[in-house]
């Protein structure tokens, strides 16, 4: 019995293997992840109901919206929808997901993106080229929304993978190895860094289809919306070394200097110009952080060139 199981988990956990060995095995799970997407939910679904491979499943597990998500998704008869009682995050989310599907191959997508046409056939057909030690396929993507233009991800590199992640969520995975190592929710945001890199750390590679296979939406006019990439570096840092000795602690150090530098990059060369203030306000805010001004030097330099706020600096 597995650490940590009860009897009546084990039974569960037996039921759900039994249910599954009793249904059909379609060859791939589409699998969509929700919370609070009225008005993006469709789009996805569209994109991935009229996709021209037909050996599949598209399963949605809503992560307790409180719009009208469920109800827009109702109006397609051939998804399964499952709903978290409560919001218990993306990494959660995933994971059940992963549980209560039955393909062979699963393809997550975000339900703000959309599948471009033809997307699964061609990534199954390439996949099916290559032995089971390689364990999926990631393609480019096509960016919408906030911004256009496509992505230029390489070809599979274990070391670059040291540096970056450049395989997207929306990646074509044999079932079995993805089973095998699950999701950390340790890891939010990230967790499709950690998925990559414990496939790899056990020995398995993947393969790059060069060219479009998802339209990812870029959101808003601000690059930094409020995130907090601070958190987000910090995270890598705890992340790589979970992967030791895959990360050397020179190579931990090497990741978090680079992405930190990439961000203030971001920020700098292509924050919009064009947004509201504040957002430009904002975006300029976190660039000079990153660069390695502190909040408080921040605050005290806004509050001398805007005399009018004579309480306090203002907090930023």
């Amino acid at each position: 019995m597995a650490m940590g199981l009860s009897r009546s988990g084990v039974e569960s956990a037996v039921g759900k293997d039994l249910e599954r060995s009793m249904r059909s095995h379609p060859k791939v799970s589409v699998l969509l992840t929700c919370w609070n997407r009225e008005d993006t939910i469709q789009e996805a679904l569209k994109s991935v109901v009229s996709q021209d491979f037909a050996d599949r499943e598209i399963l949605l597990v809503d992560d307790g919206s409180t719009d009208r998500s469920i109800s827009l998704a109702e109006g397609f008869p051939e998804v399964k929808i499952l709903r978290n009682e409560e919001n218990r995050g993306v990494v959660f989310t995933r994971q059940r997901a992963l549980e209560e599907s039955l393909g062979e191959y699963l393809l997550y997508v975000d339900s703000d993106n959309r599948l471009k046409p033809g997307a699964i056939s061609n990534l199954v057909a390439e996949l099916e080229k290559h032995s089971p030690e390689v364990a999926f396929v990631y393609g480019q993507r096509e960016y919408f929304g906030g911004r256009g233009g496509l992505s230029d991800f390489p070809d599979f590199d274990r070391d670059f993978l040291k540096l970056r992640n450049y395989v997207d969520m929306t990646s074509l995975f044999r079932r079995k190895p993805v089973a095998e190592v699950g999701f950390d929710e340790r890891f939010p945001g990230l967790e499709d860094y950690d998925l990559v890199l414990s496939l790899v750390g056990g020995g398995y590679s993947g393969v790059l289809l060069d060219k479009p296979i998802l339209e990812y939406r870029v959101h808003g006019a601000s690059l930094t919306g409020g995130f907090n990439w601070k958190r987000r570096i910090d995270m890598l840092g705890r992340l790589a070394r979970k992967h030791r000795p895959f990360f050397s602690e020179d190579e931990v150090k090497t990741l978090i200097d680079y992405n930190r530098a990439k961000v203030v990059n971001s920020l700098r060369r292509r924050r919009c110009f064009r947004g509201p203030l504040s957002e430009r306000w904002a975006d300029w805010c976190e660039t000079l952080r990153f660069a390695g001004v502190s909040r408080q030097a921040l605050a005290a330099t806004l509050y001398l060139l805007l005399p009018g706020w004579t309480q306090k600096p203002p907090r930023i």
